[in-house]
């Protein structure tokens, strides 16, 4: 999955212990999903100057992909299905999404006449 299900405007990264708290996701959970295409790969990034290991982090927009992808569980999805779901939202236009409708369904709009 590349990262732009998740969006370039957001790209402030949290410590993946901080995901699991806030989302409830287990590590192990978050490590399949990314397995599976489900979720991006996490970064590495060191905590701190002369820190002997790195800390996994993700953007903060993975916490909406993880309700998301809840959502779709609790509908009964499986996996191949919740990410067929989650790219047909990554292909859709912006502005269609936020109105809920697909670009084939938004009506034409009319022509702009210019004096």
């Amino acid at each position: 999955m590349n990262s732009d299900l998740l969006g370039e405007e957001n790209k402030r990264l949290i410590p993946v212990n901080e995901v699991e708290r806030l989302s409830g996701v287990s590590y192990n959970t978050l490590r399949y999903y990314t397995k599976i295409g489900l979720l991006p790969h996490m970064t590495r990034k060191m905590p701190h100057p002369g820190a002997t290991s790195t800390v996994g982090q993700y953007p903060t927009s993975v916490l909406e992909l993880l309700q998301r992808i809840e959502e779709f569980k609790a509908q009964g999805l499986s996996n191949d299905e919740i990410k067929k779901k989650l790219h047909e939202k990554e292909k859709t236009p912006q502005n269609a999404v936020s109105e809920g409708i697909s670009q084939e369904e938004k009506p034409p709009q009319p022509p702009v006449s210019v004096p």
